[in-house]
């Protein structure tokens, strides 16, 4: 089942925390020059995208699936456009070599 990211999650110490929350009190634990710009939670059916330039902005969510089926039509297209450049290519040479 899907886990809401909003949703508050027990920790040890017995407090509620968001995935966000959680991750945002990890960071300020960090040293300065080591803190995140970005904290990104994510269930596996969406990403939410913290920016911590904007601490109290709401996050930007991603949806997996359909950025799955960008990223597969793109790839298809550009395999295409592969597969179509080097047939021409081939054609090319093939008729370049009988002349």
């Amino acid at each position: 089942s899907k886990k809401d990211l909003m949703k508050p999650i027990k920790q040890s110490d017995g407090t509620l925390l968001t995935p966000f929350q959680q991750a945002k009190r990890y960071s300020a634990e960090l040293p300065y020059s080591q803190r995140p710009r970005w904290i990104v939670t994510c269930n596996f059916q969406e990403f939410h995208v913290y920016d911590m330039e904007q601490p109290g902005g709401t996050p930007e969510v991603i949806l997996l699936l359909p950025l799955l089926t960008a990223v597969g039509t793109v790839t298809g297209f550009l395999n295409g456009i592969i597969v179509n450049l080097a047939s021409r290519s081939l054609k090319s040479y093939l008729t370049a070599r009988r002349v």
